[in-house]
């Protein structure tokens, strides 16, 4: 997922018939309630919905919003003039993959990491191999 999300990041979109595991994925139940929770819990800024968060998406929905996502990053923060643009989103789904096998990190400190407003969180986490897009 990892390399998946990086070439996506690096090419602004990817051709899913190069990936043969995406094709696995299906969503099979919306987020669980606690990690609903979670999200409107640590969410720091603005509103949640969560009813709008139940939805799940098929993986070529979500690669296509993940592309767009990382478009408007470029835009909001754009790396030509020292920004991190798309890196800084990305290294927040990196951030996410890791908390899934890790005692050291919680999907909750992701999105307080994720929702701080106007400017990138201030360290990187020392154990994480982030990925150069640029």
């Amino acid at each position: 997922m990892k390399e998946f999300l990086t070439e996506g990041f690096k090419e602004g979109g990817l051709d899913l018939s190069d990936y043969p595991l995406t094709h696995e994925y299906s969503p099979s139940s919306p987020p669980s309630e606690e990690l609903l929770n979670i999200a409107q819990d640590n969410h720091n800024q603005g509103s949640f919905n969560p009813t709008g968060n139940k939805w799940d998406m098929n993986f070529e929905e979500l690669t296509r919003t993940i592309k767009w996502i990382s478009v408007q990053e470029d835009l909001n923060y754009p790396p030509e003039k020292g920004n991190q643009g798309r890196l800084m989103c990305l290294k927040r789904y990196i951030e996410a993959i890791e908390c899934i096998n890790s005692d050291n990190y919680s999907l909750g400190e992701v999105i307080d990491r994720a929702t701080i407003k106007n400017e990138p969180p201030p360290d990187d986490w020392d154990d994480i191999e982030y990925p150069n897009i640029f």
